[in-house]
């Protein structure tokens, strides 16, 4: 009997410490079946840097799709980096549901930070001109901060067809920043969801940042008065 107790006792200690070493921090993730099901988890969990402190592979594993370490580096050429795309949307699509199919998602360094990205394939973007189609924002997610740009008078204003009535429908205007985020008291210190709109105010990119990028840092302290 005290035998088959040690041997129980062993056995549960060997599951603790074999589980994933996210399972303490980031206990709410589960398998993605969406892009809206990625950012409402990741957004669930801007309280805290638990899905930095795992690896691309434990977020793979967790969610189950492909997740990249970032290979987006300064020091290879625009072949090895279009190979690498390839390669990367070839092994998503396998795994991928038909709504993920043309995205891929990256896990490394953006701006000098830590960020998880996701991005839409050329074709995706060609055939939608953003992430979500008829121009709407994220649907699980609450109304994002926006970050505007002045434009008038620009070239780009005088260039432009997007305030044609074709873009009537169009959450997104040209050169905007949305961003999400958990909440105020730990502003500085916590993740943030950041989209940016293109001249032509479409959506190649969402980003989630370890903490505040230096490029809206400051319109960000500014919209809630921090110093």
């Amino acid at each position: 009997m005290k035998k088959s107790f040690i041997a129980f006792i062993g056995l549960m200690l060997w599951l603790v410490f074999a589980m994933p070493a996210y399972a303490a921090a980031c206990t709410n993730l589960k398998p993605v079946h969406s892009l809206d099901d990625l950012l409402l988890q990741l957004y669930n969990n801007l309280d805290s840097d638990c899905l930095f402190q795992m690896t691309a592979q434990e977020l793979s594993f967790a969610w189950e799709i492909v997740v990249l370490e970032d290979w987006n580096i300064q020091d290879i050429d625009d072949v090895d980096m279009e190979k690498k795309r390839a390669i990367s949307i070839a092994e998503s699509s396998k795994i991928y549901t038909d709504d993920l199919s043309n995205l891929y998602i990256t896990k490394g360094q953006v701006r000098n930070l830590d960020a998880i990205e996701i991005k839409g394939t050329r074709d995706y973007l060609f055939k939608y001109s953003s992430f979500f189609k008829d121009g709407q924002f994220p649907p699980s997610l609450p109304t994002p901060y926006i970050i505007q740009r002045n434009v008038e008078g620009s070239l780009f204003i005088e260039t432009s067809n997007f305030f044609s009535e074709n873009n009537i429908f169009n959450n997104y205007k040209p050169l905007e920043t949305y961003f999400w985020i958990g909440g105020i008291s730990n502003l500085k210190i916590s993740p943030i969801i950041v989209m940016s709109s293109a001249p032509d105010a479409t959506l190649s990119e969402i980003t989630l940042y370890r903490t505040i990028p230096s490029f809206i840092r400051r319109d960000v302290y500014e919209k809630f008065d921090i110093d």
